[in-house]
């Protein structure tokens, strides 16, 4: 059992930025954070690996030339933030690559989040309001860190994560990466064209070959997988339909199937 909850600032709206006029703005104000993401988990097995979260793509996409050093300088930036145990994957080509193929990913492990709290269930916090709860990475980023690398989520409890450090360098609303040239580059550079993915998965390791130890879709298990995207750069059609073969080209059908999005696994933002 999976909540996951969103906050964001209007990044594409400063005036209702500056006065504060939006959602959660209380929790927002005097931090540089742009959104953060909150999950509430209770599992039914214990992972048999160890879980990563972040994004993933549904399908290659061919990155060259400038694009290339502006993805490599961006995910050498978010390492900078989030640790050298970040895993980041341009995929395999599927006209080339022999055999199964790997999907674009980055991906982090658990300790990259900024916040934990294990509760007795029933006992667990709103989600909407954790900030009294739990250990903060802030509070002592080395302590932080061992305690969630030794964690082992287990049944019967009700772990709450909260994850926010890269999202200053993250503007989902405008569906643009900051802070490594410029005036920010367009997401499409790195991810094609939307949606990507938000996930959390464990994956087996190659007991067959040291070498490759890909995060190929056959070794993965998903505890979490949410196709997102921007209002402002929606996904076409093709891309919705092959998500939810239900929506039509109809835009009153289309309406009517996002007013249901949180509960089948797709969602916008903004």
């Amino acid at each position: 059992h999976c909540k996951c909850y969103v906050m964001y600032r209007p990044t594409d709206d400063p005036v209702r930025d500056e006065q504060d006029a939006y959602p959660n703005s209380s929790h927002f104000r005097g931090r540089k954070r742009l959104w953060e993401i909150r999950w509430q988990i209770r599992v039914k097995r214990q992972p048999t690996r160890p879980l990563v979260f972040g994004l993933e793509l549904s399908e290659y996409v061919p990155v060259s030339g400038w694009a290339r050093r502006i993805q490599s300088m961006t995910v050498s930036t978010l390492r900078s933030v989030v640790g050298k145990d970040l895993y980041h994957s341009c995929g395999d080509n599927p006209k080339t690559v022999v055999g199964e193929a790997e999907r674009p990913v980055f991906v982090m492990p658990l300790w990259a989040f900024d916040q934990l709290i294990v509760s007795e269930p029933g006992e667990e916090p709103d989600i909407r309001s954790i900030e009294s709860h739990g250990v903060l990475r802030t509070s002592g980023r080395a302590a932080f860190i061992r305690q969630l690398s030794g964690l082992e989520l287990k049944p019967g409890k009700v772990y709450t994560f909260a994850f926010w450090c890269i999202s200053r360098f993250v503007d989902v609303v405008n569906w643009q990466m900051l802070g490594v040239v410029p005036g920010g580059v367009s997401f499409d550079t790195f991810c094609g064209k939307p949606p990507v993915h938000v996930v959390i998965y464990e994956v087996e390791d190659n007991e067959s070959s040291a070498k490759d130890q890909r995060h190929l879709p056959s070794r993965k298990t998903y505890w979490f997988n949410v196709a997102l995207w921007s209002g402002k750069e929606p996904p076409k059609a093709s891309s919705l339909a092959a998500l939810l073969p239900e929506v039509s080209s109809d835009p009153e059908h289309t309406r009517q199937v996002s007013s249901t999005a949180g509960e089948m696994g797709w969602c916008c933002w903004r």
